[in-house]
């Protein structure tokens, strides 16, 4: 039998939304949970060898750990279900009524890029419409717009998942037809809590920076905590687990804080993230397909592609404020990855360095 505390509304949900993960995993192994309001707890029974293979269930999901696990036999077992009254039916029906806010992500990479590629009129043609198109799928199933200081993202708050699924669909499908030439990435996330704002703040900025890491442009990606029996119409997904949410989050706050030293390194990394260097390793090409390394140098890049449109820097200060201590180091780099030199994509957007 296994213990939380759970000393709010927020608490409890984590705890029961967690559980039900369990469930889809090992379905035979989890037997039963219920919410008991008096001792500000919630409790699971589950079938395992010892209580270290229940803490081993724990290991990756950094926002939930138990208070206690107690062995118990089978006539326990049975006293504590047949007492619960189907507390599990309730608790499950309570949990489907209670909703939360779906939030609609698109990102586009770079309208520099775009305006090297095609010209400035055309470009510029080319967003607005897409702007206007966006605006009127959001509208079309009762999207919320959301302000957002980078012209590149689009942020909507839908409080149906199954509107922000249909609309995600229609905007990828739309999308990819009519502009071929722009480079985007959609995701919906969501989370059982009420703070709308620490999300908008903290949870979505993080995603919108490791976007082009996660999924590929013909995916919608899915946070853990969305219906995923949703999607439907043949939309391809890439649906995130509470481990790979809790892990991308991690990860993408050491790359905001540390990206511009360049003489932070893997040890640096594993101190930082409190992670091996082989489950580092393994957690960051499970997640975006990349070596570590390989991850720092990509999001090194798309900072410094940032940085360009932002300020009037000389193209080595950009370089060092992005992380590569060699200036034309940095500029192979960019032109390998973007197929311009980023002094090229300046003057191209009559930016003088």
């Amino acid at each position: 039998m296994v213990q939380h505390i759970t000393n709010d509304k927020t608490a409890i949900n984590l705890a029961v939304t967690y559980y039900l993960n369990q469930k889809s995993k090992f379905h035979r192994k989890c037997i039963e949970y219920w919410v008991d309001n008096k001792k500000n707890s919630v409790f699971y029974l589950i079938r395992a060898i010892n209580k270290k293979a229940i803490i081993q269930l724990y290991f990756n999901f950094f926002k939930l750990y138990p208070y206690k696990i107690s062995s118990v036999n089978n006539d326990l077992v049975n006293a504590f279900l047949n007492s619960q009254q189907k507390i599990k039916s309730v608790q499950t029906e309570s949990l489907e009524v209670k909703t939360y806010p779906v939030f609609l992500i698109v990102k586009t990479l770079n309208k520099s890029l775009l305006e090297y590629k095609i010209g400035l009129e055309k470009s510029s043609k080319l967003l607005l419409d897409k702007k206007k198109d966006l605006n009127n799928y959001i509208n079309s199933y009762n999207g919320i717009k959301i302000d957002s200081s980078e012209e590149n993202n689009n942020i909507a708050e839908f409080t149906s998942c199954q509107k922000a699924i249909r609309c995600a669909y229609l905007i990828q499908k739309k999308l990819l037809r009519k502009y071929s030439n722009i480079n985007f990435r959609i995701a919906l996330f969501s989370e059982p809590n009420n703070y709308k704002e620490q999300i908008l703040s903290q949870k979505i900025p993080k995603l919108l920076n490791f976007l082009f890491f996660l999924c590929n442009q013909n995916e919608l990606l899915i946070s853990s905590n969305i219906n995923h029996s949703y999607s439907n119409n043949g939309l391809k997904t890439r649906k995130l687990n509470i481990q790979q949410e809790n892990f991308l989050f991690s990860l993408a706050a050491t790359l905001d804080k540390n990206y511009h030293n360049s003489k932070f390194n893997i040890p640096d990394f594993c101190k930082s993230i409190m992670m091996s260097k082989t489950k580092l390793y393994r957690n960051c090409k499970s997640l975006t397909g990349m070596s570590i390394n390989a991850l720092l140098k990509e999001y090194r890049l798309k900072s410094s592609l940032n940085s360009l449109n932002k300020n009037h820097s000389s193209i080595s200060q950009i370089s060092i404020n992005s992380g590569f201590s060699s200036s034309s180091y940095f500029s192979n780099c960019f032109k390998k990855k973007f197929g311009i030199s980023p002094r090229e994509l300046a003057l191209s957007s009559n930016l003088a360095f």
